[in-house]
């Protein structure tokens, strides 16, 4: 059983020793377990996320604040100590691809519209891959309060079809 004990000195003697104590315990063995079930879960995610290639995001409307997950900064080749805002992400596109992800951001925010692209990237090394950019909107009283969604290398998967294209034509 994990617990959590409490304790404080409430009478000292003439030395100035401890002499009297009043404290509590209280069981926190389910919360413990808790904790450890979450951070295995976790653990588990992060996992399947490099494995697939995937990386989550979020977008606070509010504030504009930007969250990417580990993974997603791997993808992009940045240190995640760096905090890209929302205008350093587009960024990343290809040119030719920066209006595109405008327009699927602001469908999205104006029209509650969620977005499935497949887009060149350039990562921060100057690596040019494809990713697949899924977001969705979630709303409140038909607001639009954040952006969310996952990026997902598919540079092999474009390779490949475009192998196949020219192979068959």
């Amino acid at each position: 059983a994990w617990v959590a004990a409490r304790g404080k000195v409430i009478q000292w003697d003439e030395n100035s020793n401890p002499v009297r104590f009043i404290g509590t315990h209280q069981d926190i063995s389910d919360q413990v377990n808790t904790r450890i079930a979450l951070e295995e879960k976790q653990a588990m995610l992060m996992r399947t996320s490099r494995i697939a290639k995937i990386g989550g995001w979020e977008l606070r409307l509010d504030n504009m604040a930007l969250t990417w997950s580990n993974e997603l900064y791997e993808l992009h080749d940045l240190p995640v100590t760096e905090k890209p805002d929302l205008a350093r992400s587009i960024e990343f596109y290809a040119p030719e691809a920066r209006p595109v992800i405008g327009k699927a951001i602001e469908a999205a925010i104006m029209d509650k519209e969620p977005w499935d692209l497949e887009l060149p990237l350039i990562t921060a090394a100057g690596r040019h891959i494809w990713m697949r950019s899924i977001g969705h909107v979630e709303e409140v009283s038909g607001r639009a309060l954040r952006l969310f969604g996952i990026f997902q290398d598919i540079t092999e998967q474009h390779a490949l079809q475009l192998h196949r294209q020219n192979f068959f034509d």
